[in-house]
C-alpha cells in the first residue's frame, strides 16, 4: 500500500476512534448508553468517499455520514469545535428522538 493512503487511512481511523470517544461522551453527560458504534459496515477506512457512522442506543440505530476531509481534520486536531459541536447535535436530535413527549 501506497504511504501516503496508509497515513491517510491512519488519520480516518484516528478520527473514528475519537468521534466514538465523544459520542459516547456526549451520551451519557444525558444518561444515554452508547450500545456500539459501527463506522463503514465494518468494512475498513481505506474508502476515501464518504465514512457512514452507525451509531445504537438501546434498540434505536442512528445512521451519520462524515466527509473523508471532516475525519482528516478532526484527526489533525483542526476543527475539533465544529464536529464537536455536529456531535452533540446528532446527541440531543438521538434524545429528542427517543423520550415520550409529554403534550
Amino acid at each position: 500500500m501506497d504511504s501516503r493512503l496508509a497515513h491517510d487511512e491512519q488519520l480516518r481511523a484516528t478520527a473514528a476512534a475519537k468521534i466514538d470517544c465523544k459520542m459516547k461522551e456526549f451520551c451519557e453527560r444525558i444518561g444515554m448508553n452508547v450500545s456500539a458504534t459501527v463506522w463503514n459496515l465494518s468494512q475498513g477506512m481505506a474508502n476515501s468517499g464518504p465514512h457512514r457512522l452507525d451509531i445504537s442506543i438501546a434498540a434505536h440505530t442512528t445512521k451519520v455520514y462524515f466527509t473523508d476531509y471532516e475525519l482528516t481534520v478532526y484527526a489533525r486536531d483542526e476543527d475539533d469545535a465544529n464536529i464537536d459541536a455536529r456531535l452533540q447535535q446528532i446527541v440531543h436530535k438521538l434524545y429528542d428522538g427517543m423520550t415520550p413527549s409529554s403534550v
